[in-house]
């Protein structure tokens, strides 16, 4: 009995060690970094460095992009509102007393 309740012991000991060692890793600022960026490149979005390193390799000219590159700005065509464009409309409101 004595030696199940070490055994015992010794695991909640160990699992409350790693608990707290993963709690300080993710709350470091690299770790963090590098798993947003992990997320993003799975999410398909595209990384302003990733294009100019693919360039460079190919032997191209470095262009720098623009944060807007992949940004359609809306256009309104004529008769339409704005709100037809943007997919809303507005709605008032009154203040409760």
């Amino acid at each position: 009995m004595e030696k199940f309740l070490s055994t015992l012991f010794t695991i909640l000991i160990v699992l409350f060690a790693l608990k707290w060692v993963v709690k300080l890793l993710l709350a470091s600022p690299w770790v963090q970094k590098f798993l947003i960026k992990r997320l993003m490149k799975m999410a398909g979005f595209r990384m302003p460095q990733e294009e100019e390193t693919r360039q460079t390799e190919r032997g191209g000219k470095s262009k720098r992009t623009k944060p807007t590159d992949d940004y359609m700005k809306p256009t309104r065509r004529e008769g339409q509102t704005w709100s037809d464009v943007l997919g809303g409309e507005y709605i008032g409101y009154e203040e409760l007393p």
